[in-house]
């Protein structure tokens, strides 16, 4: 009997021996590796633990496996990482590309130091016309697409940040609607605008309400010309120039607005009125009149028509003072900005237009053309340098040009 109960304890004592040892090793040593791994791989654990190890039968491994408890050095592991998702910051916002900034990060607004009065000159919002690829012309038929009264909105957010103290609009439809837009996006009045029939679009006479590939195949010589580089040449078949007028029309709106301006200020001065930064008016109208006022204020002619064309709800800004000759300085100002060209810089449109027409000349044995009168006249009104130095190069270029033919002969 006593040693039936010694041979007892002794496999009592090792069972419990071998279950703490099971224990140890799952718990600490092999965090990792499950009760099975243990039973099927007893090499990886250490070597003082190889020997204590017998594996246990399988129903015990499933009673071990059923009410194992969680192994410390994964609770620390899961509590640490944890821990470290807490402590993370907030992801860092994406970099903004110029396709998605255009509202999200809205341009610099006018400079509030710089004096003079700024025209803020807008486009509408895109027209089912426009989506359709329909001419609309002075007509005022089309309306506001979805994408165009979004257009609207957005822009609408940009202007709410300015300080407007005037604003003209085309009696178009599709302009006023994009105005109407604007204001309400921006949460503030904008005043009563004033209607301006002369900022009407282009007429288009008999092109209005026609698809831009109808006109294409109807007229063809004519459609190139109206998208060539002598816009001032482009005359309908109905004997119509309509970029010409258009140039005239902005011309006599600037002289218009510039009154308008002239008498604000003289009120101002009796009222003793002191402007808090620069005076500041809004022009919504459309890309063919804004086209021809930018070119106007920068002394440009016809022929520097296309040479900026405003996208849907694209703002240009113009410094001119009333009284003043022309413009100083010009910028695009929304959706995206640019820096300021100053008003000597743009003529480049005309002077190299017609050098180009006087090199052509010239080597057709014409000599100079009609170009270089204006030329000439508008290099003493700006006192540019840099367009004297152009214009006495040019003239070398001539002058050699026609030694070389006299040489021939």
């Amino acid at each position: 009997m006593l040693q039936r109960s010694r041979a007892r304890n002794h496999a009592v004592a090792g069972t419990i021996t071998r279950c703490v040892m099971l224990y140890v090793s799952t718990q600490f040593i092999a965090p990792s590796m499950g009760a099975e791994d243990i039973a099927s791989q007893p090499s990886a654990l250490p070597s003082n633990t190889k020997a204590a190890f017998i594996p246990a039968p399988k129903t015990t491994w499933k009673t071990a496996q059923k009410i194992q408890p969680i192994s410390l050095g994964r609770k620390f592991r899961d509590q640490t990482i944890a821990g470290t998702a807490r402590r993370t910051p907030t992801p860092a916002r994406p970099i903004v590309t110029m396709k998605n900034a255009d509202h999200t990060d809205p341009p610099q607004k006018p400079d509030e130091g710089d004096g003079g009065h700024h025209w803020l000159l807008m486009r509408h919002g895109q027209t089912n016309h426009n989506a359709e690829g329909r001419i609309q012309g002075s007509t005022d038929v089309s309306r506001l697409s979805e994408a165009g009264e979004e257009q609207a909105r957005r822009a609408g957010e940009f202007v709410a940040g300015l300080k407007i103290d005037k604003v003209y609009v085309s009696p178009l439809s599709r302009a006023r609607e994009t105005l109407r837009l604007v204001e309400t996006a921006g949460s503030q009045p904008l005043g009563e605008p004033k209607v301006v029939d002369d900022l009407r679009e282009v007429d288009l006479h008999e092109w209005e309400g026609m698809l831009k590939d109808d006109v294409k195949a109807k007229y063809p010589e004519i459609y190139q010309q109206w998208r060539g580089n002598k816009p001032k040449d482009f005359q309908l078949a109905s004997g119509k120039y309509p970029i010409r007028d258009l140039f005239a029309r902005a011309r006599s709106v600037w002289t218009s607005l510039l009154e308008d301006a002239s008498e604000d200020l003289e009120e101002a001065e009796k009222l003793q009125v002191v402007s808090k930064g620069p005076v500041q008016t809004l022009v919504t109208a459309h890309n063919g009149i804004n086209q021809a006022l930018l070119c106007s204020a920068a002394g440009m002619d016809e022929d520097c028509f296309r040479q900026y064309e405003f996208p849907n709800c694209g703002i240009a800004e113009i410094v001119w003072n009333p009284g003043e000759a022309r413009a100083r300085k010009w910028r695009w100002l929304y959706p995206e900005q640019s820096a300021w060209f100053a008003v000597t810089d743009t003529e480049e449109c005309n002077e190299m237009e017609g050098a180009a027409e006087q090199l052509a000349g010239a080597k057709a044995g014409g000599g100079a053309t009609r170009r270089q009168p204006a030329m000439r006249e508008r290099r003493a009104t700006s006192g540019c340098e840099k367009e004297q130095q152009g214009e006495e190069d040019l003239q070398q270029q001539l002058l050699q040009q026609r030694r070389q033919q006299a040489g021939r002969s």
